[in-house]
């Protein structure tokens, strides 16, 4: 599930357009890749409503809990398939799918048990594009999603249509401006309580005042990103301020009469958190990228995100599992990998990237989670160990 970003709503393509025909565009888009995608909305009927009109057909609906036995039951009823077994059913799956065919359905998953909707979870047909050939609109309440029983549910589910937290966080440009205002705050510091000099600390207060007012112009609109970097300009111009007035008062003093560092300032519990938000961002979009060179079965590009001597157990020369991955990721004929939340965690000079994969390929699929470790070498980060954790159950 990915979210929809909220800039599209601010585009001048978009300003006559209504939030639910902007969202009915987009899900047109996302279902296709996705296969689910949360509906988080105060009105989902609204938004359904309209999803319809604009794909001219109506949506089968799954609403009430004696509908259908299970999400296989579903599959069945609205594709006039005979009940089979599991295996006979992913067969007919696959080559309804194959052939074009595309079923959209809307799913109000707060009417449905848990293991209903851990069944949903389950892999779903591609098309020979590498596309959902089943698009699911569910309607789930977020605090349910959490919940124990829904584990697998909530690792195929990426992010709500409207999440918060994703269009929070800041970009790239923004962190660094961030990191660059508390960085410079904490050198004036320093070296204020070293030197105090005052014309020197008034020449350098008046330097950063210009550097930072320049880094934080205010944005026609104010996102918690822009307010927090608003916060920070406005106290580093604070603290910049006391320093140049203290400087001016007090008479410099012997260099050898102050401490050697200042024990109060702790550098790294100030920059520590902005470093830990830096390294995941960059991890959690190196994931990303790898998927996409995988899926783009071009060796050169995968193998770049490898450091140069990675061997496997099975496969130990390094020449040698490049030479087998090599023909593993060129064979079929196409290849999607989806990505599940990554969750990172460090040991030492590495860090794990822990996250559940959906790779599908043409006549294959599977869902496992994947542990990537990384090291950093000549400011890139690389794969030293890959190893699979867990295995969702096939249907």
């Amino acid at each position: 599930m990915v979210s929809i970003n909220p800039r599209l709503l601010g585009t001048e393509k978009n300003k006559r357009r209504s939030n639910l025909e902007v969202w009915s565009c987009w899900l047109q888009q996302a279902l296709p890749e996705f296969g689910i995608v949360q509906i988080n909305v105060p009105n989902p009927e609204a938004l359904i409503a309209r999803f319809e009109r604009d794909l001219t057909i109506p949506l089968p609906r799954w609403s009430e809990t004696n509908q259908y036995v299970s999400f296989n039951d579903c599959l069945d009823q609205l594709l006039s398939q005979p009940k089979s077994n599991s295996n006979y059913r992913q067969h007919f799956l696959r080559r309804w799918a194959e052939e074009g065919n595309v079923l959209w359905l809307y799913i109000n998953g707060d009417k449905l048990n848990d293991a209903v909707l851990e069944d949903i979870a389950d892999s779903l047909p591609m098309n020979t594009q590498g596309q959902y050939a089943v698009r699911i609109l569910l309607t789930l309440d977020s605090k349910r999603l959490r919940s124990p029983g829904l584990v697998k549910l909530r690792g195929r589910l990426v992010e709500s249509v409207e999440s918060p937290l994703l269009h929070s966080l800041p970009d790239s440009n923004s962190l660094r401006r961030i990191a660059i205002s508390v960085v410079a705050v904490v050198s004036l510091t320093i070296g204020a309580m070293l030197v105090r000099d005052a014309s020197l600390v008034t020449s350098l207060s008046q330097m950063i005042s210009q550097f930072l007012t320049s880094e934080g112009e205010p944005l026609p609109e104010v996102s918690p990103t822009q307010q927090l970097e608003k916060q920070a300009t406005e106290a580093s111009q604070t603290l910049l301020d006391s320093i140049s007035t203290e400087a001016s008062l007090n008479p410099p003093k012997d260099i050898d009469q102050l401490p050697t560092y200042p024990d109060a300032l702790d550098i790294d519990a100030v920059l520590g958190s902005m470093m830990g938000d830096e390294i995941r961002i960059t991890l959690t979009s190196a994931v990303h990228d790898w998927a996409s060179a995988w899926e783009s079965q071009t060796p050169v590009a995968y193998f770049s995100f490898y450091d140069d001597d990675y061997s496997t157990q099975d496969q130990p020369d390094a020449e040698q599992w490049r030479s087998w991955r090599e023909q593993r990721i060129t064979a079929p004929e196409w290849i999607r990998v989806e990505i599940g939340p990554v969750n990172i965690t460090r040991d030492g000079v590495t860090y794990e990237t822990r996250f559940w994969q959906l790779y599908r390929a043409s006549g294959y699929q599977d869902n496992v989670q994947k542990v990537l470790t990384w090291i950093k070498r000549d400011n890139r980060w690389l794969i030293v160990d890959e190893r699979l954790v867990d295995k969702a159950p096939a249907n």
